[in-house]
């Protein structure tokens, strides 16, 4: 499992920028980069997630974002 600090770093070498809208920012590329990342880490979203895993995964790391910037 990698830390997110490595993740970051996948991301910003991807172009991915967690603080932008998802459906504005991401193509089929990107989110495929978050669903590498995503089984990277060991993440898993939840069955009843209304949404993609790379799309709950942009939105768990926009959380962990948000609670490194506090």
């Amino acid at each position: 499992m990698i830390k997110y600090t490595e993740v970051a770093q996948e991301l910003w070498d991807a172009g991915i920028d967690i603080t932008a809208d998802f459906h504005a920012s991401i193509d089929s590329c990107k989110a495929s980069v978050l669903v590498k990342l995503a089984k990277k880490q060991g993440y898993r979203k939840s069955k009843n997630a209304n949404g993609s895993t790379a799309r709950m995964y942009f939105e768990a790391l926009q959380r962990q974002a948000r609670k490194v910037g506090e």
